[in-house]
């Protein structure tokens, strides 16, 4: 009777970690099919983006220290300015070049996902799904590993495929083990 109790208590605790799982599931899925339908736009938008914000976080860093100049950090605070400002600066003048540079972040990016994701499948490796987490991972790293490759040409178009695809994956693997626990909860309630 107790075991009864404590596996329905169990069940209605797990149900709102299995709600945000499958939440977060749809997001990464909505946001991979995104970058797969407009990969050269997503590629040039989060370019741009990163080069405004780079250029303004830079231009508030020099606004702060010469604000506070007589803070021991004056020095220090305005070089870290004016090179935040000095990236965005040349990102946003040459867009191509920043999207390259972009491009390989991304695909560092992803392999460093990538071995992050297969660490974390071989530790919930109990769990029911976790085989999709290690396969999400590899994919991960191996598409970083081939767009480094391929630079330059293919990080133009492929830098934003390769993140969609591993978003989907990975918004698929989460939605997995959201369902993996619905169904332990029901063997665990029948049995």
């Amino acid at each position: 009777m107790n075991a009864t109790v404590a596996s329905e208590a169990q069940s209605h605790a797990d149900r709102p970690r299995s709600i945000w799982f499958v939440m977060l599931g749809v997001v990464l899925i909505l946001c991979g099919a995104f970058a797969l339908l407009a990969p050269l736009a997503s590629a040039l938008a989060f370019t741009l983006i990163f080069g405004i914000s780079s250029l303004v976080a830079g231009l508030a860093e020099v606004v702060h220290a010469f604000g506070t100049k007589t803070w021991r950090g004056f020095f220090l605070n305005l070089l870290i300015g004016l090179a935040y400002a000095a990236l965005g600066a040349l990102v946003l003048l040459n867009p191509l070049a920043g999207m390259l540079a972009l491009s390989m972040t991304i695909a560092f990016f992803l392999v460093g996902i990538g071995l992050g994701e297969i660490v974390l499948g071989l530790r919930v490796r109990g769990e029911r799904g976790w085989f999709w987490i290690i396969l999400s991972g590899l994919l991960a790293l191996g598409l970083g590993a081939w767009l480094l490759l391929r630079l330059p040409v293919a990080g133009l178009f492929m830098a934003g495929t390769f993140l969609g695809v591993t978003l989907i994956l990975q918004g698929m693997s989460f939605i997995g083990m959201a369902g993996a626990g619905r169904d332990r909860q029901r063997s665990a309630q029948a049995g």
